[in-house]
């Protein structure tokens, strides 16, 4: 079994005594010498202010080769430089993959606009109206299907009742509620 203790020495930076970390220097030395980017010197005195990032200049072009400037220059969640088109690209294809997961294996169709629509999660005949009435009376069940809760909130919505009264009702936030009632004004 090897020994993986370090060897104790004396700092050359601080000269206190202590495990050997690399360099002659402690680790407590090693480390700030490494985080402030290796200085000739050696390492900078306990409590220095970090070294600061240079700012790294903005490419011509973007890595499909659009140009970059002032007017359509985007970053994605990760600092990534990106033109509008490019991060326009970037969330349609989030989106492709997030509603694949939500609708894996269902009956989905394209619609008249273009959009993907989903028949298992939107059909009329899977609608429990006995589901839909409880849900409009405050005792929803356990589980709703989006086209119950979608029916519930239109049936509420009907009554003049704000967002937030109808998403006690059925148990759901009250952006549910409103994404609700935006689709169904842009569908009508």
């Amino acid at each position: 079994m090897a020994n993986n203790t370090r060897r104790t020495i004396t700092c050359t930076s601080c000269g206190k005594t202590g495990p050997h970390h690399g360099h002659g220097y402690c680790t407590p030395c090693y480390s700030r010498w490494h985080y402030h980017g290796r200085p000739a010197d050696g390492p900078p005195a306990p409590g220095t202010i970090p070294r600061q990032a240079k700012p790294q200049p903005v490419p011509e072009f973007c890595h499909r080769g659009h140009r970059l400037d002032d007017t359509n220059l985007r970053y994605d969640c990760r600092g990534v430089r990106l033109c509008h088109s490019c991060r326009l690209d970037v969330e349609r294809a989030y989106r492709n993959r997030r509603f694949a997961k939500q609708h894996n294996g269902h009956d989905v169709i394209p619609a008249a606009d273009g959009r993907r629509y989903c028949r298992t999660c939107r059909s009329a005949s899977d609608i429990d109206e006995m589901a839909v009435e409880r849900a409009a009376s405050g005792d929803p069940p356990a589980r709703l299907t989006p086209a119950e809760r979608a029916a519930a909130v239109l049936q509420l919505t009907g009554k003049g009742l704000t967002n937030e009264v109808i998403a006690q009702r059925i148990r759901c936030h009250p952006r549910t509620v409103s994404a609700i009632r935006q689709r169904n004004r842009t569908a009508a």
